[in-house]
């Protein structure tokens, strides 16, 4: 295979896979400074309805994804930042999960808002 011909397979890959970006944030909430755990701790998400046991707000956590062309950021794939972001709050699990979905033309993009607490 020629150079050229290399290269313009290389070119054609790039552009069909496309790119992606994220970030992510974390906003404690009262006045108490929680200890952060490890970033790959264990993190209970409740999606539909709050846990039964009482709890308590610590962190309001925001993760936010864009991609070009066939790339398009599903939850399974912002999850895994929103867990470490709750992790960096200290907290046991996640509740009140909003997801936003948006975008225009080749970009699509995937926002996740959630609150993370802690148990009592």
């Amino acid at each position: 295979m020629s150079v050229r011909l290399s290269a313009l397979v290389i070119i054609g890959a790039s552009l069909l896979a496309g790119c992606a970006s994220s970030q992510s944030r974390m906003q404690p909430m009262g006045d108490l400074p929680r200890q952060s755990r490890a970033p790959n701790c264990s993190v209970e998400v409740f999606r539909t309805a709050p846990p039964s046991r009482p709890f308590i707000k610590v962190a309001r956590l925001d993760v936010h994804r864009e991609a070009t062309y066939f790339l398009q950021p599903s939850f399974d794939d912002l999850l895994p930042d929103l867990k470490k972001q709750a992790c960096l709050a200290g907290a046991d699990a996640i509740i009140e999960i909003v997801e936003t979905k948006g975008g225009y033309l080749e970009t699509s993009s995937n926002h996740l808002t959630a609150t993370a607490i802690v148990f009592q």
